[in-house]
């Protein structure tokens, strides 16, 4: 219940990706990003800033959340006639960006604080959106820190370099399987400890 993907069409050429990740826990981590999904949902068609998305996103959900509550979320707005993207970040972790061409991982990691900690003036003057330009073969990532803490039975975490190279690893694959090889790699990690965090990685890749 603590962390959310989705997928939706904001208009006949462009694709929303957004990954969320709430500092709530248990039943409550469920109806906020219940509350969270809505809101998205209801503002982001036909808008195609990320960035304004999250703004308004930000504003109805600061109504509602107890204060020290917050969701982080990475939200990409694709145009699939072009092949760009744009990114903004409310204080999540970066989008992952594998280059086909190079073989080689690069991060993209826009300026943002979480949602529902601001009702509207610092949030709005902190998010900064970032334009991505997706090569054919190339693919994004977004994850939630569950897939960076998870510890195996001497304490390490699987951590950023273990996570980018199984990305970098596994990513010219199709993308169920690079997800089921990506998850099994960090399940591998971890196999006689138990996972402390939800875990949740979403990916898109360009085929033409």
């Amino acid at each position: 219940g603590g962390d959310h993907f989705d997928y939706f069409r904001i208009d006949d050429t462009h694709l929303g990706v957004i990954l969320m990740d709430t500092s709530v826990r248990g039943i409550p981590a469920a109806l906020v990003m219940a509350m969270a999904r809505a809101y998205v949902r209801a503002e982001a068609p036909g808008v195609l800033s990320p960035a304004e998305v999250l703004m308004r996103v930000n504003r109805l959900l600061a109504a509602d959340l107890s204060q020290g509550q917050y969701v982080t979320a990475l939200y990409v707005v694709i145009d699939t006639s072009t092949g760009t993207a744009k990114v903004a970040s409310a204080g999540h972790l970066p989008l992952v960006v594998y280059r086909h061409a190079i073989g080689k991982t690069a991060v993209v990691n826009p300026q943002g604080v979480a949602l529902g900690l601001d009702v509207g003036p610092v949030f709005d003057r902190e998010i900064t959106e970032v334009e991505v330009e997706i090569g054919v073969g190339d693919r994004l990532v977004l994850h939630t820190d569950g897939a960076l803490k998870v510890q195996n039975e001497t304490g390490d975490e699987y951590g950023e370099a273990r996570l980018y190279a199984s990305i970098k690893q596994e990513a010219p694959k199709n993308s169920q399987a690079f997800v089921n090889f990506l998850g099994g790699a960090i399940d591998q990690f971890h196999l006689t400890t138990p996972q402390n965090d939800d875990i949740t990685i979403s990916t898109v890749k360009r085929l033409k």
